[in-house]
């Protein structure tokens, strides 16, 4: 399926609460993913069925309080600078905390760590990642400005063409 203007368009004219509950929703299905596939990355070693079940659901209970008390969820898609990188590394931090020391319950602190440590870096990948995909999204389908024809030459031209976009939202083509 080819990506439209328009299916693009779409993600940007969803509220801003419905595209915070759809990250929230991803959040909370792929991180227990990433911690089931944290577990066989390591090689862990074999758990009851139910210590398996208790922990994928603990990552997926730990992971919306952590971050919306972190403020990752203030904004999916202008929310993109420092302070993203901060509540994220955070975020996933403390949740790769919270879950290494349920893991040490259940197995040895020595793989508990293993396991923790690369569900971390799998956390911070896949948050990067997501939303990077959802600023694309957004950005895509964001109005870019009416085309606008400038005429003249130089640095006048640069000025008042980067005036055009900056003040006017135009967008200059010739």
């Amino acid at each position: 399926m080819k990506a439209t203007p328009q299916r693009s368009a779409a993600f940007v004219d969803i509220s801003l609460s419905t595209r915070r509950t759809l990250m929230m929703a991803a959040d909370v299905a792929c991180f227990p993913a990433l911690l089931g596939l944290a577990l066989w990355l390591a090689d862990a070693p074999a758990m009851a069925g139910a210590q398996n079940l208790a922990l994928l659901a603990l990552a997926g209970i730990v992971t919306l309080p952590v971050f919306s008390w972190r403020g990752v969820y203030r904004s999916v898609s202008r929310f993109m600078g420092m302070d993203l990188i901060f509540a994220a590394c955070g975020g996933v931090a403390l949740c790769a905390l919270v879950l290494t020391a349920a893991l040490a319950l259940a197995l040895d602190w020595r793989s508990a760590l293993r396991i923790g440590m690369i569900f971390a870096a799998l956390g911070l990948a896949y948050f990067v990642a997501s939303r990077a995909f959802a600023g694309a999204l957004a950005r895509r389908g964001a109005p870019q400005g009416e085309p606008v024809i400038l005429y003249g030459e130089g640095e006048r031209l640069a000025a008042f063409a980067s005036l055009a976009r900056s003040c006017l939202g135009a967008t200059p083509v010739a």
